[in-house]
């Protein structure tokens, strides 16, 4: 009963019950065989995205075999395109990884819980795995006007480098030696999509134009590297730019074995069934709103919950 609960918790919570699958009991080492074999489970576990894969692939295949890479992995994408659902899947199998929000971030000297190093005491270097710090929505540390960017980029860097960093405060030290983990860095970057019309309105269930002089221009590395520190911009190994969805790609998603209807089934132990209307009606909503996938799960969800209101026994959920 706990899961049916839970199905909406981030993975990286304290609280979070993995969804019934074959590898949540524990991980299968011959998915680490060969990169190829470890992009075959993340083709099974999420849409798309071929060379975030391949990057994703290589990257912990060698974490795997214990080699540190010589720099982090950028991963930038829009809200929605399928980051964090990369993520997920793998900590199905690699059970070695943290995630920090930026978003609460703050540096030495500010007030707030959240600061960086902080998130290094949470690491686990007694595993085998090595240890992985996903640093998400990081290009708020760069966008929001909150503190220097010259403070952030400093504890940054001791990060990023690897060297030992006092990850507790002066009176209660607590030192982490960051060249025995590795980092990856994840953050939309929303504010670099220059728009050629009136900005979208957005929310959920919201219908925008299919006016082509409203859609965004493609995101660049270079846009990206001009907001930061040359010496960040030498700690990043890879950079991978995910592209949003097409609106035919969301009823692709709704039709496969990872729908987000099949997850709530799962987690429901109940069948759930979409009529083709309706999922290219929910996949319209996921695309025009910028949303995404998480869309597509509020909405079904919102769906099924009235179902199960009136009647919570039904096995067989047709949502029309």
């Amino acid at each position: 009963m706990a899961n049916r609960n839970r199905i909406d918790i981030p993975f990286y919570k304290d609280n979070y019950v993995p969804s019934n699958t074959t590898h949540d009991n524990e991980y299968d080492d011959d998915i680490f065989t060969t990169p190829k074999a470890l992009h075959k489970y993340l083709d099974d576990s999420f849409f798309g995205h071929d060379t975030f894969k391949r990057e994703l692939a290589v990257f912990f295949w060698k974490l795997h075999r214990g080699i540190r890479p010589t720099g982090s992995l950028l991963i930038v994408g829009p809200t929605g395109c399928g980051k964090t659902e990369a993520f997920r899947a793998l900590s199905k199998i690699y059970r070695n990884i943290q995630v920090a929000d930026a978003s609460v971030i703050t540096p030495q000297g500010y007030k707030g819980e959240a600061k960086l190093n902080s998130f290094l005491k949470r690491l686990d270097f007694s595993s085998e795995l090595m240890p992985v710090l996903v640093i998400d929505e990081f290009d708020k540390l760069y966008t929001e006007s909150r503190f220097s960017t010259d403070m952030i980029s400093y504890e940054l860097l001791k990060m990023l480098e690897g060297g030992i960093v006092n990850a507790g405060t002066e009176e209660k030290p607590h030192f982490v030696d960051t060249s025995k983990c590795a980092f990856v860095l994840l953050g939309s970057f929303a504010h670099l999509y220059e728009k050629r019309g009136k900005t979208k309105p957005i929310g959920f269930g919201t219908i925008g134009s299919n006016n082509i002089d409203n859609l965004p221009e493609s995101i660049t590395e270079e846009k990206i590297f001009d907001l930061l520190p040359a010496e960040v911009q030498g700690r990043i190994e890879k950079t991978v730019i995910m592209q949003g969805l097409s609106e035919e790609n969301y009823l692709s998603i709704l039709r496969s074995s990872y729908s987000p209807a099949n997850k709530l089934g799962q987690a429901l132990g109940k069948k759930i069934y979409i009529s083709e209307s309706k999922a290219t009606e929910i996949a319209n909503h996921a695309y025009n709103s910028k949303i995404g996938v998480r869309s597509m799960n509020n909405e079904i969800n919102s769906l099924v919950n009235e179902i199960l209101y009136r009647d919570p026994d039904v096995m067989k959920i047709t949502i029309e």
